[in-house]
């Protein structure tokens, strides 16, 4: 799938992650308790500067908000469920802001790739 990713940004194409996606799209996923596995860490792509640690309580709300405004700033709701808690510099950017006053996932720099833990 890397290649064909690479090759898809490479001639102007989007990506959009969503949760599990946007996890790979990070460094590594870190899973010291083999919540998903084995106990260990895994590569991401590292499109966006990101890791994300798998904790033993899963979240789950539903949330509303809007998109970034470099998105449209369009209205959103869903849904997030998900046992990755993400740290790092890209979520500073995020891609949602939401009404509880917490930013969501991520945008990269050039807007071309898209992160969100919204389903």
């Amino acid at each position: 799938w890397e290649e064909a990713l690479v090759r898809h940004l490479r001639y102007g194409g989007r990506i959009i992650g969503i949760c599990g996606g946007l996890q790979m799209l990070g460094r590594a996923v870190h899973d010291p308790d083999g919540i998903e596995g084995s106990a260990g860490s895994s590569e991401g792509f590292g499109w966006l500067d990101f890791e994300t640690t798998l904790a033993p309580r899963k979240q789950l709300r539903n949330v509303e908000g809007r998109l970034a405004d470099a998105l449209g700033g369009a209205r959103v709701r869903g849904y997030e469920i998900h046992c990755g808690v993400s740290h790092g510099p890209a979520l500073s950017r995020p891609s949602s802001l939401l009404a509880d006053g917490r930013g969501d996932g991520a945008i990269s720099d050039d807007g071309r790739i898209f992160a969100t833990y919204l389903h």
